[in-house]
C-alpha cells in the first residue's frame, strides 16, 4: 500500500500495488503535477479499502475524497493529514471499520 503526494498541489493517492515505484512512474505519465511518495507499507486489498472507509468517513474536516483513489487535503491541514497517514499505517491491522 502506498500514499502518494502531489507537489505543490494539496492531493494525495492512496492505492495497492505490488510494485509502487512502477505504479508512480506510471502514474506520473498521466497526472499533470509532480508526485512524490509520502508511505508505503506491505498490505493487502481488504486493508487498503479500510484506509478509504477511514478517510472518506472519519476524517473529513481534513481531506475529502476528490476522484477515485484521490482526497483533496482541505484548509492547509498537510502536516495533520500526513500524521493521520502515519497512524493509520502504524496501527492498520489493528482497524475495525464498518461496512
Amino acid at each position: 500500500m502506498y500514499v502518494f503526494k502531489a507537489i505543490n498541489y494539496p492531493f494525495i493517492k492512496v492505492g495497492y500495488s505490488n510494485d509502487p515505484d512502477k505504479r508512480r512512474k506510471n502514474l506520473q505519465q498521466n497526472t499533470p503535477f509532480k508526485l512524490a511518495e509520502w508511505k508505503r507499507i506491505r498490505g493487502t486489498t481488504k486493508e487498503e479499502k479500510k484506509i478509504h472507509l477511514l478517510l472518506r468517513n472519519c476524517f473529513r474536516p481534513y481531506v475529502r475524497q476528490s476522484r477515485g483513489e484521490w482526497y483533496k487535503i482541505l484548509f492547509n491541514n498537510e502536516s495533520k493529514v500526513r500524521d493521520i497517514i502515519d497512524k493509520i499505517f502504524l496501527n492498520f491491522k489493528d482497524l475495525e471499520v464498518m461496512k
